[in-house]
Order: C-alpha cells, then structure tokens, then sequence
C-alpha cells in the first residue's frame, strides 16, 4: 500500500468543502470517498484501505495496481437517500446507462442490498432521468441520489457503483477521523 499525497488530495480537500467542514469534528460522519477498481481478483479491502483525516491531514491507502485514481467518488448519507457524486479526471467519458448500472451497499455484517436511483421532482443539482444517460465527460461530474437502505450509515462497510456498462467500478469507503482536534469547535 501506498500513501497518495498530491493531486487526490487536493481533489479530496475540494470536493469535501473543507471550508465549512473543518469547523466541525463530526463533519465527516457519513461520508464516503472512494476510486475506481480496476482488478477484482483481490478483496477491495485488499486494494483500497481507505481515507483518514489525521490531525487535518488527508491519506489515502491504496495498491496502484489494481486502482485508478483518475475517476473518484464523494458520497454523503442524507435522510432516507445517498447523494454520490462521481468525478472524471480520465481522459475518457464514463458512459451511464440506467438499465445497466448497479448500485449496492456492502454492511459491516457482509450483506449486499441493492439500491436504485431515485430521480427528485425538480432539481438542477442532481440527475433526472432525461440527463441520466448522459455521459460523465473528462474533467466533469454527475451527482446521483440512490435509495433502498433501511439502516443506520454507521452499518455501511462499502458503496459500490458499476457504470459504464460494467467496465468502471468504484468503491467508496467511510471516512475516518482519528485525533483530529483541529476540527473542533473553540
């Protein structure tokens, strides 16, 4: 395993707002950040450890040769749904496709549910199901609002998101926070 330092940092501290959420210790509760799988020979666990904040500080562990940092994954519990936003820094679009795509939680306990993307009234923030298929072009992202998990996001081991007809595979791990005192209210 290899500490990735540089530009997934960065990435990671803009996509996670750090502005606002370095006021508060417990800002990272339920979220998730996760990179593409490439080989599914080995265990993810094997593969990708992970994201920790350690006093402020960012790590990323991860085997570069089974994972690709070029597309990344944010995701966020919210009341009954997930928002997953998935970033494309490749130099290939990621095509969507509704029928083929697959999304599934993993719990600490090793069960798989299956959830499905759920599309609001009227929003300009996430998916409908016109844009849906749409593909998430090089340097773009596309958030996601996915559903059908009844338990609390402390029981979530693992996202897991297949898209472009199966080729592309992400997992998106919790974040953990360990000694972080710089994220607490004074």
């Amino acid at each position: 395993m290899k500490a990735f330092h540089g530009l997934l940092i960065l990435a990671l501290v803009v996509i996670m707002g750090c502005a606002s959420s370095f006021q508060q210790k417990n800002s990272y509760k339920n979220e998730f950040i996760g990179i593409r799988i490439l080989n599914t020979s080995r265990p993810i666990d094997e593969v990708f450890e992970g994201v920790t904040i350690k006093n402020g500080s960012f790590s990323c562990q991860y085997n570069k040769d089974f994972t690709d940092l070029s597309v990344i994954g944010k995701a966020k519990t919210e009341y009954s749904y997930i928002t997953l936003t998935i970033i494309n820094s490749s130099k290939l679009p990621l095509e969507m496709n509704y029928i083929s795509d697959q999304y599934n939680i993993v719990t600490q306990g090793g069960s798989l549910h299956k959830l499905e993307v759920i599309f609001p009234r009227s929003s300009r923030h996430f998916s409908s199901y016109s844009d849906y298929s749409k593909p998430i072009n090089p340097g773009d992202s596309k958030q996601i609002r996915i559903s059908g998990f009844d338990g609390k996001p402390s029981d979530i081991r693992l996202i897991l998101a297949k898209i472009n007809y199966g080729k592309t595979l992400l997992a998106l791990k919790p974040v953990t926070v360990i000694n972080d005192s710089i994220f607490t209210n004074s």
